[in-house]
């Protein structure tokens, strides 16, 4: 699992030059990665395995072969103690290490987040334009969608290709594998460059991968298809962003460091990821 970890953040970080992101996108990361982390770690702290029990006055037993089984769920139990508890000192640890942005992720984003850009004036008059139109995308009371895509439009080069990997709903619609464009954004886009393609995709390894495949920038470390159908599935597996509660078990170190600081900033966490917008450009065109 760390290797395959390990290969989707290099292949990020090698395409970080053709990865659009904007410092509302970068502080919306800072403000919600511990929490969420912490969720979703405490998610997995409930599942591992926990002792039951037998109804020892159900079995008919020597007197012998009741004191060794008593002792051998004592000492299971006490290993089993210790494992849990180191698990959810590892946790704390890992939370520790993505407040401070010491861990592996943050240090790979840090390098994309350096080239966010900052919104001006009039890209903020047209999100707020665009709220109260109703128009996507965004929810909520909150700027921070709206202007995003409002920078997107202000960056947009008029290039031939376009990749958002995003699980908001406001900008694809999933239909059984495929991710598709809102009409109202994509008709924003069309409007610039009528040729334009836009791939969308709710799963961030796979829409690089489609990136790196399609422009053919750093080819050389495109993921193995079966290393792939594997990142996907460990994907898959975690839960949505929407699902966290305050009933949740987070470690008690994590609850008394981190809870009370972080209801300030998110009260709850959205049910999307914000997006990755990909601008793309073929091999034989200019950056932009």
């Amino acid at each position: 699992m760390l290797t395959r970890r390990k290969h989707v953040l290099s292949l990020i970080e090698a395409q970080r030059d053709y990865i659009f992101v904007t410092s509302q996108l970068a502080d919306e990361v800072r403000r919600r990665k511990v929490e969420a982390a912490g969720a979703c770690l405490a998610d997995a702290l409930k599942r591992l395995p926990s002792w039951c029990g037998i109804p020892l006055h159900l079995l008919d037993l020597t007197e012998k072969s009741s004191t060794a089984l008593k002792k051998t769920i004592s000492d299971y139990s006490k290993a089993q103690d210790e494992a849990n508890k180191a698990a959810s000192n590892a946790v704390t640890e890992t939370l520790e290490r993505i407040s401070m942005s010491k861990d592996e992720l943050s240090s790979v984003l840090s390098k994309i987040f350096s080239s966010a850009h900052p919104h001006t004036n009039d890209e903020l008059e047209r999100a707020r334009a665009r709220k109260e139109r109703g128009n996507p995308p965004g929810k909520g009371s909150k700027l921070g969608d709206e202007l995003t895509w409002e920078q997107l439009l202000s960056h947009y080069k008029g290039e031939s290709k376009l990749w958002i990997i995003t699980k908001d709903s406001d900008y694809c619609t999933t239909s059984g594998s495929k991710a598709i464009p809102n009409a109202f954004l994509h008709n924003e886009l069309l409007q610039r460059n009528s040729k334009i393609e836009v791939f969308c995709y709710n799963d961030l390894a796979e829409g690089i991968e489609h990136f790196t495949e399609t422009t053919g920038y750093n080819r050389e470390m495109q993921i193995p298809a079966e290393e792939l159908k594997e990142i996907k599935k460990e994907q898959e597996s975690l839960p949505p962003l929407g699902w966290m509660t305050r009933s949740f078990d987070l470690p008690p170190n994590f609850l008394e460091t981190y809870h009370r600081r972080s209801k300030a900033y998110f009260p709850t966490i959205t049910s999307a990821m914000a997006p990755v917008l990909v601008p793309g450009v073929m091999p034989d065109q200019k950056k932009s």
